[in-house]
């Protein structure tokens, strides 16, 4: 029998307000740099119809596919895909899954942009298989001052709205907002990122329909780094450690490893297949490290289809 927890959590009102507030200043945010891209983009072009009516030359850029393409402000990326452990197809142990994903990106300027994220999953084995629709998010970038040569920094905004059945009855939560500040390196050797992430989960229950205890916090740190083979073949890999604490201040710690190679196909269109590992960084003793790289038992082996519109 489920049990749902009648005990809400403090302050929930209080929290609502909070986040129609950060929903608000995003907005805000978004209207302010659109007008100025605006007003800047008017001046830009009574600038070179000036020139053009005093005969000055003006300065001629070659155009290529990355810059044309960076000019654009809406930018729509589709993501096909399919995904599977290492259990045999036609066994139990086995699971798979096809995924949709359409991620909208609008670049408000040179420095922010605004990136949505939603998906909807196939669960291919078993005898009733399901369609799940996955959490939608939602990301604010910001970049951030140069620090020496060849280091830049940034910082985002992210809210995931729950869209998933568990997310909404199991587990009630209401949104969940993400503030991540980072750090980019750019060497002959490829680029390496840093990211720190601090979470807050806002639930309508402290306790989910199965008596467990919700997360209310989450730190995590996540290690990337991306480089390019050939002009069309690239690597990338990104390794994250979180830390979950719930309403009882109960610390869960997890971790997730993706290597991920990738083609260009064209300037619009590319391939992946990758793997990726993700569990607790402790085993059920509690004392001896679960992280690894590799795992029989939760290695999930992917590719993907993906067209910028």
């Amino acid at each position: 029998m489920k049990l749902q927890s009648v005990k809400k959590t403090f302050k929930v009102k209080e929290w609502n307000l909070l986040f129609l507030f950060i929903r608000f200043w995003m907005a805000a945010i978004v209207t302010i740099s659109f007008g100025v891209s605006n007003i800047a983009l008017s001046q830009e072009t009574q600038s070179s119809n000036h020139q053009s009516n005093t005969g000055a030359t003006p300065v001629l850029t070659a155009v290529t596919p990355s810059s044309s393409q960076s000019t654009r402000r809406l930018a729509i990326q589709t993501s096909f895909g399919f995904s599977t452990n290492l259990a045999e197809l036609n066994s139990l142990e086995n699971s798979s899954n096809l995924d949709l994903e359409i991620s909208p990106q609008y670049t408000l300027n040179s420095k922010q942009s605004i990136t949505g994220s939603f998906s909807v999953s196939k669960e291919l084995q078993g005898e009733q298989t399901l369609s799940l629709i996955n959490d939608a998010v939602i990301v604010f970038s910001q970049k951030g001052p140069a620090i020496g040569k060849n280091i830049s920094s940034g910082i985002s905004l992210q809210e995931t709205i729950p869209l998933s059945k568990d997310s909404r009855e199991r587990d009630s939560l209401l949104s969940s907002v993400t503030i991540r500040p980072g750090l980019s390196l750019k060497t002959k050797y490829g680029n390496f990122g840093y990211k720190l992430g601090i979470t807050r989960h806002l639930h309508a229950f402290t306790s989910t329909t199965y008596g467990k205890s919700n997360f209310k916090w989450g730190l995590g740190n996540s290690l990337s780094y991306g480089t390019q083979f050939t002009e069309k073949l690239g690597f990338s890999l990104s390794l994250s450690f979180n830390n979950a604490w719930t309403y009882l201040g109960a610390l869960s710690q997890n971790f997730s490893g993706v290597e991920e190679l990738s083609y260009d196909v064209s300037s619009a269109a590319a391939v992946s297949i990758g793997h990726r590992n993700a569990g607790s960084a402790i085993k059920a003793d509690g004392v001896t490290s679960n992280l690894e790289i590799f795992n029989s038992n939760n290695s999930i082996i992917y590719t993907s289809f993906s067209y910028n519109f």
